[in-house]
């Protein structure tokens, strides 16, 4: 016994040797955190090498760092913040580091815990799906803040990093992939803070509810009351559910609507009810009168959220089952009270599409998911479990197999927005003659993502700076020059400008940029509306390039700025200095040159090598094709079919109408065409 104490200690002491020029990095310090687990062991490290220590904390509350520093003042360890940008982590070859942690870090990892789980070859493949799905945010944070870590102590030239963190149950995963990254993971206990018995004692609905209020609040929102439902005349043949997440416009089919498809079907408004959820987008009495104005009814939504416990995987894992039961439960009780035999969404970034699918198969009917967004790439964190999902091209079929999902048919449909284009070109018209009326003779169309107040942990308001800021300064020097401006987030606009709104007003007075949807906080205008106004549109995000690739179906030259670092994207073959750029200098010096010389620099902004693969038809009919297949759908039911045979005469009748090759299957092998035979 007394030999094995000693060479426990020779270990301790090669251990902290070996530490003593690593980054300490906490997690979230908390009393409980500081007290019990990094103060022990730093001091410990403290004691055998007798260097002064420095602790770097992510987060952590006012009294715990005040606390700490205080000790720390007497044991001479330094307590600071952690300053960083996530725009500035990068990897060694110059990847943004969160961008390839959601792309590609994250799908080992998962992969390894659901072995540790036990899971991994489980026969039901939603189980996997939901598992792994609400997993990927705790995987994922960990993951990144492993890297920040190592990108730290690379920065500060130490031999790798000490992270305390709240590992979890699926510790050994995440330990050696931190341990590639010279991270050496040490668990963190849980929290004394005031905040953990609070959350315990509002529950899950009551932090949802204080949640939304509080969103309110910062939004100066004073809108009507949410609303239980809104029913037309009630009628006893199936209907199609849709999940509402944004507005509906249903007379304003150019902008954007959550019932687009049905604006282009000829589907009846009672074949159509409205799922609102009870917080983010209630249903509310304006809502209530358009819906009724078109004879559809709406519901709002409270589905049950479950408790989820850290500790042991098998805990955890109960829980989870419990959640996908409680949900799945909730839905097909929904389902088959309202009557839907068709659901409708394309929200899939977390686990509850999975257990909405699986109510939809027990109630009998089709669960469907439509494409919102570019996906250039497979991510986890967009695998879905879905009988149809409609997608842009044949390309989303290998993007969602290799993301890991599982589709019963994968349905081409060409660009589910295409419809808007021809019905945008009169206001695009108008918006492009009032410029060139206060003197400009080129005009730019500029479309921009969101951006946030923390720069630590999402994309901050530096890159919308930068971007706005270089075009506002060319507007104000150039009087040639118009600007529109195309935010995703309009109402924030001027906020998160911050002092480049100086120059935002500055332009704006000479006539010559206008913003459209401004001061919406809703997002209805699409991309196109200020693309077809320009001569030329720039999309400042290569990592989410849904607008950019709009605008280029929507027949506009449009270049892509990459001031994230993304050289992975598939969009990088249209070619740097051509539609790709990472310098807001080198885009002018090569815009200025394409409009001076005569015709134009040969495939400046050009995305025909790509368009096929994005959309195969571009013939304005995406919309069409989807309300088409989906009132199949629901007529098969109409007349009393079960749901194979549904969903078989819909697969054959597409096929051999757009072709066999538009129909896709998605599953654990790999996906496939469907040829008639098959679908037979």
């Amino acid at each position: 016994m007394v030999r094995y104490a000693a060479n426990e200690r020779r270990k301790d002491r090669c251990g902290a040797r070996a530490a003593s020029g690593k980054l300490c990095v906490v997690e979230l310090l908390t009393l409980r955190n500081w007290l019990w687990t990094v103060l022990p062991h730093l001091l410990r490290m403290r004691v055998v090498t007798g260097t002064r220590l420095s602790c770097q904390v992510f987060e952590g509350s006012r009294l715990a760092l005040v606390i700490a520093r205080a000790l720390g003042r007497v044991t001479g360890i330094r307590i600071e913040r952690m300053s960083f940008r996530l725009l500035d982590v990068r990897d060694e070859e110059g990847q943004l580091v969160d961008e390839r942690v959601r792309c590609f870090d994250v799908t080992e990892v998962q992969r390894r815990l659901l072995e540790q789980l036990g899971i991994a070859g489980d026969p039901d493949a939603g189980l996997r799906i939901f598992v792994g799905k609400a997993a990927l945010p705790s995987l994922r944070r960990t993951l990144l803040l492993a890297q920040i870590s190592a990108w730290t102590a690379r920065r500060q030239a130490a031999s790798g990093a000490l992270l305390f963190a709240a590992r979890g149950f699926w510790s050994r995963p995440l330990e050696e992939y931190a341990a590639r990254h010279g991270v050496t993971i040490v668990e963190t206990g849980g929290s004394w803070e005031w905040r953990e018995p609070v959350r315990r004692l509002l529950g899950p609905s009551g932090l949802a509810w204080m949640r939304a209020l509080r969103d309110r609040g910062r939004a100066g929102y004073a809108g009507p009351p949410r609303i239980e439902r809104c029913e037309t005349p009630a009628s006893s043949a199936p209907r199609i559910g849709v999940s509402c997440l944004g507005p509906l416009n249903l007379d304003r089919p150019e902008l954007y609507s959550e019932l687009f498809f049905w604006q282009r079907s000829g589907l009846a408004g009672e074949d159509v009810v409205a799922f609102f959820p009870a917080t983010s987008n209630p249903l509310d009495e304006p809502k209530c009168r358009e819906l009724r104005a078109h004879g559809m009814s709406g519901i709002s939504l409270r589905p049950p959220v479950g408790e989820v416990r850290r500790g042991t995987a098998d805990g955890w894992l109960t829980d989870q089952l419990s959640r996908y039961r409680g949900l799945t439960d909730y839905w097909t009780t929904l389902f088959e009270r309202e009557r839907v035999k068709v659901h409708v969404s394309w929200y899939k970034y977390d686990e509850a599409q999975v257990a909405l699918a699986g109510a939809m198969r027990r109630a009998g009917g089709v669960a469907a998911i439509h494409q919102r967004a570019y996906e250039g790439l497979p991510s986890r964190g967009v695998a879905i479990d879905a009988d149809v999902a409609f997608r842009f091209s044949r390309h989303g079929a290998r993007t969602e197999s290799e993301s890991g999902s599982r589709v019963r048919y994968c349905v081409t449909t060409g660009y589910l927005g295409d419809h808007r284009v021809p019905l945008l070109r009169p206001q695009a018209a108008r918006v492009r003659e009032a410029l060139l009326a206060k003197g400009a003779r080129r005009v730019i169309a500029f479309c921009d993502e969101n951006s946030h107040d923390d720069e630590r942990w999402l994309l901050g308001h530096a890159v919308t700076r930068a971007n706005h800021g270089f075009l506002l300064e060319q507007l104000l020097r150039e009087p040639w020059l118009g600007l529109v401006l195309k935010p995703k987030a309009p109402a924030s606009l001027p906020q998160r400008l911050g002092q480049v709104g100086e120059l935002l007003q500055r332009a704006q007075a000479t006539g010559r940029c206008l913003i459209l949807g401004e001061g919406e906080s809703e997002r209805s205008y699409p991309p196109a509306a200020a693309a077809l106004a320009a001569d030329v549109a720039v999309h400042g995000h290569l990592c989410a390039a849904t607008a950019g690739m709009e605008a280029a179906l929507a027949g506009v030259p449009t270049l892509l700025m990459d001031l994230e670092g993304w050289p992975v994207s598939p969009l990088n073959r249209l070619g740097a200095g051509r539609v790709v750029f990472t310098d807001w200098q080198d885009l002018w010096n090569a815009l200025t040159e394409h409009w001076g010389r005569p015709g134009g620099t040969p495939g400046f902004g050009d995305w025909s090598p790509l368009l096929d693969e994005l959309d195969p038809f571009r013939d304005g009919r995406a919309a069409e094709r989807m309300g088409m297949y989906l009132q199949w759908l629901l007529d098969g039911f109409k007349r009393g079919l079960d749901r194979e045979s549904v969903m078989a005469d819909a697969a054959e009748r597409y096929c051999a109408m757009w072709g066999a090759g538009m129909v896709t299957e998605v599953g654990d092998s790999g996906f496939a065409f469907l040829t008639e035979r098959r679908i037979g």
